[in-house]
């Protein structure tokens, strides 16, 4: 059952992956409010008073938004029964949404388990964010609608009489494990509805919360109020500058600062609360911003490969298909000696023995990652990119770096081969500090190698970047003293036990057997990685107070507040000796999401497939304009596409600039556009215009204005 288990979660965590990057494709219809997850239950218990209290309670709910647009609270749907799927994506368009649940029949049984694992692709990854109001950052909250009448997720033809009320440890426990870790830092909050609903089960789920509460169907429309209960608490704070006020002054000041707003009692008091903790919110809140994942993401040993080098699995595999029978890239060194934290080219991270007691369950390859997107993923080649602003921090022109950790604010962690490591721009305000490198070009493949034959033993200076834009900001980076040599690669004894495994590894067979006394223990267990919209609270960059936010200093990273990566599963190793292997963190990462708009544009169609040459239109027309011979300050141009009709039409001036600027950033990049209500993906260099929805193409051409 446990190999089943895995299996099963694994994909739904595939598909979740999937959701996170198409809500990430559709961000130009989210609003800049608060995100909000409804999961609905379709099962066919729900028949009869289920569906009708789930669609009068969604309603009044949907309802108290529309009343309050100036919020633009951003919903999203998942519905679990017959079929579990996501039923809207996140937008603002509160009557599509109303009619998709009209028209809602319940059938199949009721795999809550998945329905929650399908969650991080409304939760994670960039596909929700937090919002700020005042001091009050507002993470994305789920809400849900159910009886409770839990059926097992691994099997799709349980039915719910088969457990009614009595429900096993074997389905308890992954279900809590990933409500724990989606609760730990944003609320789950419970409608029970239908005929004898388990209560019980639906107060455990939302105690598992931070904030979460089980709610009677009758309290809809003032839970629709929301965010604006938290408005009114940080109004009362900054007008009064009181720790605690009276009612009757919260009244009279409520109703002085947002006149023709009507609230009743119940709402009053609700923001009266908030205000009254509000120090216990903010305590909170700070305690959430901690980021529990940076101590993985540490060079500690030189014995041990360094951050960045390639990976495959070892002559002492033991953890079934974690790789996916694929190459991955050392992130950090574990808290003892021979073992090291690989994220594999999936997204997966765990941590494996490398050299401990002799056992080698990854080895060193040289297979570089070759980014087809144009994304700066995990194990990335990179140097320096136009935006670059940090002296030799990178050692030196010409160096070539590698990518070791990917943030959801377009900002990307990098190891150079002196020994610095520090995070950068890529994407983040529209500056790319760093450019992808073509693992496969002669003059990377050269460069590399020279790289890897010399030994750096010492950089004394370690120098910072500052991340958010100040306009009185010199462009030059901040000098800091580390006070200690950066720690090397012994690259001696690296190739003496590459060249050992190698030897070892050269008669064994592709796929090894397992020994059933190694396989790895398995609980689910997610952590977030939460971004912002404009005027939302940023988890991996804070506001420029003249401090810096780029320094890593000893194994300490002062760049950032910090938040959690997303993580799906934890997987404890039973390693062949007296010893035990720390807990390894295995997630999914969908991180590649830019947050500026002008990056949102060349990041949000992640589903658009590559360009088949097939099926041209004949135009007299090059396929690809070489933009590294054009003069990329030429920010004139008017930019044209070809229409059915065979005339060409101009693109809206705000539109061009649009094109233009991402060319002059980028000059082979592609850039998302939403025009006619509509959203294209505008390929400069093949000269195409994409519809991402239906993916028609057509041609485009520019000229001078």
């Amino acid at each position: 059952m446990e190999d089943v288990t895995s299996n099963v979660e694994v994909m739904w965590l595939e598909q979740a992956k999937y959701e996170a990057r198409k809500h990430i494709s559709l961000r130009y219809q989210k609003g800049r409010g608060t995100c909000v997850l409804f999961i609905l239950d379709t099962s066919e218990s729900m028949q009869g008073e289920g569906i009708a209290g789930l669609k009068r309670g969604l309603t009044d709910m949907l309802d108290e938004f529309s009343r309050h647009p100036e919020l633009d609270e951003n919903v999203a749907v998942i519905v679990f029964g017959r079929e579990t799927k996501f039923l809207h994506y996140y937008s603002t368009d509160y009557p599509a949404i109303k009619q998709s649940i009209e028209h809602l029949e319940c059938s199949g049984p009721s795999p809550l388990t998945a329905a929650f694992l399908l969650s991080l692709g409304g939760l994670f990854d960039g596909s929700a964010h937090t919002r700020r109001v005042g001091g009050f950052h507002l993470a994305p909250r789920v809400v849900l609608f159910t009886d409770g009448r839990l059926t097992d997720f691994r099997n799709d033809n349980a039915k719910e009489e088969d457990t009614e009320h009595f429900l096993n440890e074997s389905m308890l426990r992954p279900l809590f494990t990933i409500v724990h870790q989606i609760g730990k830092h944003r609320p789950i909050y419970c409608f029970p509805v239908g005929e004898n609903p388990n209560y019980g089960l639906l107060h455990a789920i939302s105690m598992r919360s931070s904030g979460g509460r089980m709610l009677e169907i009758h309290k809809a429309k003032w839970f629709g109020r929301y965010t604006l209960h938290y408005i009114g608490a940080d109004i009362v704070s900054r007008v009064t500058n009181e720790f605690r006020v009276e009612k009757n002054v919260f009244r009279k000041v409520f109703e002085n600062a947002l006149p023709g707003k009507s609230f009743d009692e119940e709402d009053l008091d609700t923001m009266n609360e908030i205000f009254n903790n509000k120090a216990s919110i903010l305590a909170m809140q700070e305690k959430r911003e901690e980021d529990p994942d940076e101590e993985y993401f540490v060079e500690k040993f030189t014995t041990l490969p360094k951050l960045g080098t390639r990976v495959r699995r070892g002559p002492d595999w033991s953890y079934d298909n974690q790789d996916c029978d694929g190459p991955g890239t050392i992130v950090g060194h574990g808290d003892a000696d021979g073992t090291v934290y690989v994220q594999w080219d999936t997204g997966i991270r765990a941590i494996y023995p490398y050299g401990r007691d002799g056992l080698y369950s990854v080895v060193v390859c040289n297979e570089p990652r070759f980014s087809l997107d144009g994304l700066a993923d995990v194990g990335c080649l990179v140097k320096r990119g136009p935006d670059w602003k940090w002296g030799d921090q990178d050692g030196g022109i010409g160096s070539i770096g590698t990518v070791y950790r990917t943030m959801d604010n377009s900002t990307v962690y990098v190891r150079w081969p002196c020994g610095q490591k520090s995070n950068y721009r890529f994407g983040y305000d529209g500056k790319f500090d760093i450019n992808i490198c073509d693992p496969f070009s002669p003059e990377v493949i050269q460069a590399v190698k020279e790289q890897d034959e010399t030994k750096y033993t010492n950089f004394d200076r370690l120098k910072s970047n500052d991340l958010k834009e100040n306009n009185n900001m010199a462009e030059t980076s901040e000098d800091f003293d580390n006070g200690k040599e950066s720690k090397t690669l012994n690259l001696t004894r690296r190739k003496r036990e590459t060249d050992l495994v190698n030897l070892l590894l050269k008669d064994r067979p592709r796929f090894l057997e397992f020994d059933s006394r190694n396989r790895v223990n398995t609980l689910s267990v997610l952590q977030e990685n939460d971004i912002e919209t404009d005027g939302a609270y940023k988890d991996n960059v804070t506001q420029n107070d003249g401090h810096d936010l780029h320094c890593e200093r000893q194994h300490i990273c002062c760049s950032e507040v910090k938040t959690s990566c997303s993580s799906i599963r934890k997987s404890t190793f039973d390693i062949k000796n007296k010893h035990s292997c720390p807990k390894a963190c295995l997630w999914t990462s969908c991180s590649e999401e830019m947050t500026s708009e002008s990056c949102d544009e060349y990041q949000n169609d992640f589903f658009v497939k590559e360009i088949n040459n097939t099926g041209r239109n004949n135009f007299n027309l090059p396929d690809e304009i070489d933009y590294s011979n054009i003069n990329t300050n030429a920010d004139n141009r008017v930019w044209q596409w070809l229409d059915s009709t065979g005339a060409w039409i101009d693109y809206p001036e705000h539109l061009n600039s649009t094109i233009n600027q991402r060319l002059h950033q980028r000059p082979n990049a592609s850039v998302v556009l939403t025009y006619n209500k509509k959203s294209f993906r505008i390929v400069p260099h093949k000269l195409l215009q994409i519809n991402t929805e239906s993916k028609e193409k057509h041609k485009i051409r520019w000229k001078d204005n």
